[in-house]
């Protein structure tokens, strides 16, 4: 066509130049078909472009709406790009209320068409993120109310929600968390160890437990148990004051004093000490046995003092064998001495009744000699005197000794003073038939007997004879005998007739020998004068 007479020029030019506009239109068309089909964005934004160059709604072809089609894809996709991004803004910040705006225009905008795991992404961040908010509210609320089960779940909870993570972390809110849990699991485990030291009731236990609670606060927060430590120190002072009374005992087993002994075992008894963690099983049985040997010894040391005041053979020697078995010189109480003085007295009255015995055997026997030796023992050992002295043996034995003298010198008189001093100065018990002296005072009462016989028979054989010479004889026996002092009244009014007849006789002879020298100068006033004194005088009669 570029030849010929009918030629145009620039024909072909502009047809070829229509053609390549055509041809850029149809280009661009498919292009924004493909686009619209596709929703790219960009391929939808490159369309647009070059369809709006393209000019692709002029021409014969022109597809009427394509372009805005394409127009209207390309905002839906930039508006569901723009939602894409701020999803994944809102996913990469965490935060919940832009996550939960974002997912709901994410969803409006239908951004899964572009991105299918966006907002399943989104909605699982914000389930996380939601879950850690719902754990570190959890964890603010077990903080305050300091409950260990609500801190425990809110811990583990915290923990698998990884709650140290994302924007909305509060920093040391997990770590106080276990922080308030350490602390009271501190509190319930000294709770528990409070409750064991109760049960064990051991003084170390209890103090270390207590000690323990007071360090961790045991009665703040809300599984306060204040009745537990008031019960804990109740208890450790009871477990005390049995460990003291414990003491006290294990003293006075030591001291072995009855008044101390009485006390501990008093004192222990009150407190209980048999029970406890502190428990010494017998303790109390050996505070009593102790007492029983201290009160036997107490027994028996009295006991021995009053033997030894006493000074009964008997008492003495039972009381010194208990003595022996109590071991009274041990101990606290023991009296240094006494044991030794007890043996001494009864020494001393083994002594004095070996005396005795032998004072009586000599009395039995009726020997002087023997009599005089055991009476001179007797004495030496002071055998009257003592609560049981025999002051009457020693009487006896005095006695029998004035008497067996007194036949030994053959003296009636001094045998006469003899009976007369055991039979008239209060010795009636010589006299008794059980006296040992009793043979012996009748054998003294015998031969005084026999003498004042004697004595008798001068006198009726002066009187009998006439005699007074012999008559004389007679009374001068009788004199000398103290016949006027004896017991029989008969014999003393023999003695008072013999010494009246005696002085008769005398003054009659007197007067005879007077008349002798008036018959012999035969003077008659002389003779008138005798011969009435010789009347008097009974001259004519008598001897």
């Amino acid at each position: 066509v570029e030849r010929g007479p009918y030629l145009e020029r620039g024909l072909l030019t502009e047809a070829k130049l229509r053609l390549s506009e055509e041809e850029l239109k149809f280009g661009a068309r498919e292009a924004l078909r493909a686009a619209i089909e596709s929703r790219h964005l960009e391929s939808l934004q490159r369309a647009v472009a070059a369809s709006v160059h393209a000019d692709v709604d002029s021409g014969p072809h022109v597809e009427e709406g394509l372009l805005s089609t394409a127009k209207i894809a390309l905002e839906e996709e930039t508006r569901r790009d723009l939602a894409r991004r701020a999803l994944l803004e809102a996913v990469e910040e965490r935060r919940i209320e832009v996550l939960k705006l974002k997912i709901a225009e994410g969803e409006a905008a239908d951004v899964d068409k572009i991105e299918p795991g966006v907002l399943p992404t989104a909605r699982a961040v914000l389930a996380e993120e939601e879950r850690k908010a719902a754990a570190r509210e959890a964890l603010q609320r077990s903080i305050k109310s300091r409950l260990m089960p609500a801190l425990r779940k809110a811990i583990g909870e915290a923990q698998e929600a990884d709650v140290e993570s994302g924007p909305h972390v509060v920093e040391g809110l997990l770590a106080s968390a276990e922080n308030v849990l350490a602390e009271e699991e501190l509190k319930a485990t000294a709770r528990s160890g409070l409750r064991t030291a109760i049960e064990g009731m051991h003084i170390g236990g209890l103090t270390e437990a207590i000690a323990h609670a007071k360090d961790v606060d045991v009665d703040a927060g809300p599984h306060a148990e204040p009745e537990l430590s008031a019960a804990a120190v109740a208890a450790l002072q009871a477990e005390e004051c049995k460990e003291e009374a414990r003491e006290f005992i294990h003293a006075a087993i030591g001291l072995r004093r009855l008044t101390t002994l009485f006390e501990a075992i008093e004192v222990g008894m009150q407190r209980d000490v048999e029970t406890g963690g502190h428990v010494e099983p017998g303790l109390l049985d050996l505070a009593f046995e102790t007492l029983a040997e201290e009160e036997t010894k107490a027994m028996v040391r009295e006991e021995l003092r009053t033997a030894v005041q006493d000074r009964r053979i008997p008492l003495l020697e039972r009381c010194i064998a208990a003595s022996r078995v109590a071991e009274v010189e041990t101990g606290p109480q023991a009296e240094k001495g006494l044991l030794a003085k007890a043996k001494s007295t009864l020494k001393e009255e083994l002594s004095k009744e070996a005396a005795r015995r032998d004072v009586r055997e000599a009395l039995h026997d009726g020997s002087l000699d023997a009599v005089k030796e055991a009476m001179r023992r007797a004495r030496d050992l002071d055998c009257a005197s003592g609560p049981h002295g025999t002051p009457g043996l020693m009487v006896e034995g005095a006695a029998a000794c004035l008497l067996l003298e007194a036949r030994a010198a053959k003296s009636f008189q001094k045998l006469r003073k003899a009976i007369a001093h055991v039979t008239e100065e209060g010795l009636p018990a010589c006299l008794a038939a059980e006296s040992p002296v009793h043979h012996i005072m009748a054998e003294a009462e015998r031969a005084l007997a026999s003498e004042e016989e004697a004595v008798c028979r001068l006198f009726d054989e002066a009187l009998e004879k006439g005699s007074l010479q012999n008559l004389r004889q007679a009374v001068s026996a009788g004199q000398e005998n103290e016949m006027s002092t004896w017991r029989d009244p008969r014999h003393r009014e023999i003695f008072s007739k013999a010494e009246l007849t005696i002085t008769l006789e005398e003054t009659r002879l007197q007067a005879a020998e007077a008349m002798l020298a008036p018959i012999k100068s035969r003077n008659r006033e002389d003779l008138a004068v005798f011969i009435a004194k010789g009347k008097d005088a009974d001259c004519e009669t008598g001897l």
